[in-house]
């Protein structure tokens, strides 16, 4: 059973930090994992598969000791500093394999697919019900017919380097991963009755996603904490803690684009807003039996919480009896937002460029058409 102190959570973890002594302490440390360290991967053939880049290090130090300050501090056992430093960084990469529409086909030449792509302005209903329409000339769309929009978004695209029309297209994707913590402690001894103790920690991290070209994710996490505290003995049998704290914490997962690039309103589409800066990105486009275009549909989700606390406690020791009371006061803030669609969800299918005969029940024509031509 925990004391009632600790009875806001179902759980409860203690975490301590290390005071300085009168002498002067330090650690230095790496830890390095680096893929010209690895083994090759095992080979069944005769083409040995090259390795994939991969660098890890972990490094930091600790320092502790005491703070001397003539006239004020000019002696032991009154003032000690510990502080650590610790980063994390982490380069890596793994194959990202994409069905792209072939280098024609976005130029809205369809003359090599097997298929014929229909001109949606033709599309007309006949007397009898019967749908009815008219294939582009040569199977290509005239680059009068491109839209301007899609035009604008191939920029986010690229060209295949294989043949064909499915896993024609292999990236590596590379996934940095940055983290850095430092944390201070301050310890002054008063007297022997009365210590105090002052402690900041901060944290950073960031980490990328990335995917096809500019799109992707991002999740950035900050934090800082403040916290001061004196003990002071009031008796031989009561002792009093007087606490306060601090704690800042940031989070958000969005786009690689947030805060640097607003591609929805330099697309200019009708309905369609860019909005705050942290939402910024690539709307998202699908386009049936190919790679879509853009960013996820989700965020970005924000978090900006901060916790102020202060508490008292008091320990009485009556004979065989040990009495513990105290009070605390605690402002909690949850400033949090998220989206979803913020920039914008698009479908394409092959519905629009299809032979309109096909939508006919019990047609039995072929459906034709192709859903990146719809999306030209």
């Amino acid at each position: 059973m925990y004391p009632a102190e600790f009875g806001r959570e179902t759980t409860q973890i203690n975490v301590l930090t290390k005071s300085g002594t009168n002498q002067y302490h330090g650690t230095l440390f790496e830890f390095l994992r680096n893929y010209k360290l690895d083994a090759s991967q095992y080979a069944f053939t005769a083409l040995r598969p090259s390795k994939d880049p991969f660098k890890w290090n972990q490094y930091g130090f600790t320092l502790g000791g005491p703070v001397r300050i003539p006239k004020f501090f000019n002696g032991k056992d009154k003032l000690f500093f510990m502080g650590n430093y610790e980063s994390f960084r982490k380069r890596g990469s793994n194959s990202g394999l994409f069905s792209l529409a072939p280098a024609a086909f976005q130029t809205g030449d369809f003359l090599s697919s097997s298929k014929l792509i229909y001109d949606p302005l033709t599309r007309a209903t006949l007397p009898d019900g019967t749908l009815t329409g008219s294939p582009f000339l040569g199977n290509i769309i005239p680059i009068t017919r491109v839209h301007s929009t899609s035009q604008k978004l191939l920029e986010f695209y690229r060209k295949p380097a294989l043949a064909g029309v499915t896993n024609n297209f292999t990236q590596a994707l590379s996934r940095p991963q940055n983290r850095d913590q430092f944390i201070l402690r301050l310890d002054y001894v008063e007297s022997a009755k009365s210590t105090w103790t002052g402690r900041y920690s901060w944290a950073d991290e960031n980490e990328s996603t990335p995917g096809l070209t500019q799109d992707g994710g991002k999740l950035i996490t900050n934090l800082e904490q403040y916290m001061g505290s004196n003990t002071r003995i009031l008796s031989p049998s009561v002792v009093n803690e007087t606490r306060f704290g601090y704690t800042r914490f940031y989070n958000s997962v969005g786009t690689l684009l947030a805060f640097q690039r607003d591609v929805v309103d330099e697309l200019n589409i009708p309905g369609l807003k860019g909005g705050d800066p942290v939402s910024w990105g690539i709307p998202a486009v699908g386009i049936a039996n190919y790679t879509g275009i853009g960013d996820s549909t989700d965020g970005p989700f924000e978090n900006k919480n901060s916790t102020l606390q202060f508490l008292n406690n008091t320990s009485i020791i009556k004979g065989k009896h040990s009495i513990r009371f105290g009070g605390e006061i605690r402002k909690d803030q949850f400033n949090q937002v998220g989206n979803q669609f913020g920039r914008g969800s698009f479908g394409f299918t092959v519905t629009p460029t299809q032979d309109p005969r096909a939508l006919t029940a019990g047609s039995g024509l072929p459906l034709q058409g192709d859903a990146f031509a719809s999306f030209l």
